[in-house]
């Protein structure tokens, strides 16, 4: 029933927002016109790039959300580890340029839970129009690459 009354309400949204974070674990929310979150996913855990992307598209197909349907993101941009910070902003940033959609950050600091996060993403989102800018990875260590 629940899929059912969902169906039914995605008929009638006119804005979706697409949230990832990617800083201490896998999170996705989607959040409406209205700046409610409707639907979420969560993974406690290391980010794997491959997994990430899995995740995603699974999380908007049982949503039956399709990424050009998107009217903008919000992203966590760290501090966090490389890799993890990386995934999410990079995969973030790809997402709304081919989208030409607006995107906006926040950092894991400026939030303490996902209600806090889903307020403060939808009312940077809410009042910026603008496509094509890019948000910067914030990391909480120097990256651990050496030369060979």
């Amino acid at each position: 029933m629940t899929g059912l009354i969902w169906k039914l309400q995605s008929l009638f949204i006119k804005q979706m927002y697409l949230v990832i974070n990617t800083t201490d674990q896998l999170f996705f929310g989607l959040i409406n016109e209205k700046g409610e979150l409707t639907a979420q996913f969560s993974f406690p855990g290391r980010v794997k790039s491959d997994y990430f992307i899995k995740q995603l598209k699974d999380f908007l197909k049982k949503n039956e959300i399709e990424t050009a349907k998107l009217n903008g993101l919000g992203v966590v941009n760290g501090p966090g580890s490389f890799t993890a910070v990386r995934t999410g902003v990079v995969f973030a940033n790809s997402l709304a340029f081919a989208l030409n959609i607006p995107i906006v950050s926040l950092r894991s600091d400026q939030f303490k839970d996902i209600d806090q996060l889903i307020t403060k993403i939808y009312k940077k989102i809410s009042q910026t129009d603008s496509s094509g800018r890019l948000i910067n990875p914030i990391y909480d260590q120097a990256p651990g690459i050496t030369r060979g």
